[in-house]
């Protein structure tokens, strides 16, 4: 993504697509606040602007005199998956759609 080895949390979630940060948000104050674990979807864009689909999992690991000092985690990219879901999601429909025959072009590709 860019972000280099430690990157902030605040240039973290400014690369978040603003349609997903609040919900992406909440979901880590929550992991924060009431010691859950952290594990959202979401989209982000990467440093050369290209959007790609993030899934995350942490947890605060460390606190300091009860306040939350380390989150530790994983974030990794599932864009291709995203892509083959949506695709078969199209295949899905097409075929509860007829009852005669189906043509499935694909020319994304």
């Amino acid at each position: 993504l860019g972000l280099g080895d430690h990157p902030k949390a605040a240039d973290f979630i400014a690369m978040v697509e603003e349609s997903d940060r609040s919900r992406l948000l909440q979901a880590l104050q929550k992991s924060i606040y009431e010691d859950q674990e952290y594990n959202e979807e979401f989209r982000m864009r990467d440093k050369n602007g290209t959007t790609r689909w993030i899934a995350g999992r942490g947890r605060i690991v460390e606190r300091i005199d009860g306040q939350p000092a380390t989150m530790a985690g994983v974030n990794y990219d599932v864009t291709l998956h995203r892509q083959i879901q949506d695709r078969m999601a199209t295949v899905e429909r097409a075929l509860a759609s007829t009852t005669n025959g189906v043509a499935i072009l694909d020319v994304t590709d």
